[in-house]
C-alpha cells in the first residue's frame, strides 16, 4: 500500500565543478497560497507546490542543480522560498513544474462546480501526469473524462475545470510552458474564466 504524501521533496541534480554529475539538493517543499493569485479561496480543496521553474528556455548548462534559472537569479539558499513567490504560471519562454493535490470533499459537503477553481484558462501549453488518485476534467464540449494513475493530459491554453469525485487525494505533476495567445480569448460562456498573474 501507498504511503499517503503530505509534501512532495525536491531532489535535484546538478554538475561539481569538476564537470561530474551529483546530488545537489533534497529538500521537502513548502505549500503555497497558489489560489490567492485568482483571487478565490480553495477550502483547503487544492494544495500546491512548486517543484522548479524557468523563465527562460533553452535550459542553461552546465548547472549546479542549486537553484531555478528565473530572474533575478536566487542564492541558492533562497531558492526554494523564491520558488514558493513565483508565478504559478510561466512566462512566453519559460516553464514551471508544479505538484498539485486535489482533496476530497468532506463528507456531507454539497458540490459546487467552482470547487476546484472552477471555469478557467491559461496562456500556457500544461502537461499534466496523474500520479495517483482519480481527477475528472471537464471541457466546453461537456465531456467529462476521468485520468487515473498514468495517464497525460495535454492542455493548450483551453477553458477547462477540475473534479475530485472520489473520496481519496488526487495528486497531480503539471508542467506548464509559457504560450502566446495570438487569437482571441476563449468566449467566457461559463462565467468566471481567469487569467493568471505573472
Amino acid at each position: 500500500m501507498a504511503t499517503p504524501i503530505d509534501a512532495p521533496r525536491l531532489i535535484t541534480a546538478g554538475h561539481g565543478e569538476d564537470g561530474r554529475s551529483r546530488r545537489a539538493r533534497v529538500q521537502t517543499l513548502p505549500e503555497i497560497d497558489y489560489m490567492s493569485e485568482y483571487g478565490r479561496e480553495s477550502g483547503g480543496l487544492i494544495q500546491i507546490w512548486r517543484v522548479w521553474a524557468g523563465d527562460k528556455l533553452p535550459f542553461l548548462l552546465p548547472t549546479d542543480g542549486l537553484a531555478p534559472q528565473i530572474e533575478p537569479a536566487p542564492h541558492p539558499d533562497e531558492a526554494i522560498d523564491v520558488l514558493r513567490r513565483t508565478s504559478a504560471m510561466a512566462p512566453e519562454q519559460g516553464f514551471r513544474a508544479t505538484y498539485v493535490k486535489f482533496n476530497p470533499r468532506p463528507k456531507g459537503a454539497t458540490a459546487s462546480p467552482d470547487d476546484y477553481g472552477g471555469w478557467h484558462w491559461h496562456d500556457s501549453a500544461e502537461i499534466v501526469i496523474m500520479v495517483s488518485g482519480e481527477l475528472v476534467v471537464e471541457l466546453e464540449d461537456g465531456i467529462r473524462t476521468p485520468m487515473r494513475p498514468g495517464d497525460v493530459l495535454l492542455q493548450p491554453g483551453v477553458n477547462h475545470r477540475w473534479d475530485n469525485q472520489s473520496d481519496q487525494p488526487a495528486h497531480v505533476v503539471y508542467i506548464v510552458f509559457g504560450g502566446r495567445r495570438v487569437g482571441g480569448e476563449p468566449p467566457a460562456a461559463h462565467g468566471s474564466y481567469n487569467r493568471a498573474k505573472g
